[in-house]
């Protein structure tokens, strides 16, 4: 299974990333996920289902959180920490 994803503006540079995934490794891969994001909602209030965007997320851009409260609350450093929530957990997986 491949993700394949760009990032920039053509007229700067253009960043593709993709994640390469064995299919006998995908449900390790979507458990990883979603642990991820159980922990990301438990700890800041950001829906499981709410896409996360790093380009948003890191340039404190949308609304991520359910309530208003929770998403004043919802700072850089939280932010920043919902990427590295998500890297971590998938980053302890041995993909091959």
């Amino acid at each position: 299974m491949v993700y394949v994803d760009d990032s920039g503006d053509s007229r700067s540079g253009t960043i593709l990333t993709a994640l390469l995934v064995p299919d006998h490794r995908w449900n390790d891969v979507l458990a990883a996920w979603l642990e991820g994001r159980r922990q990301i909602h438990r700890e800041f209030g950001v829906p499981k289902t709410k896409e996360l965007h790093a380009n948003e997320l890191y340039k404190g851009r949308g609304r991520y959180c359910e309530t208003t409260a929770d998403d004043e609350l919802f700072s850089t450093p939280r932010r920043e920490a919902t990427g590295r929530i998500m890297l971590s957990w998938l980053s302890n997986l041995e993909i091959s």
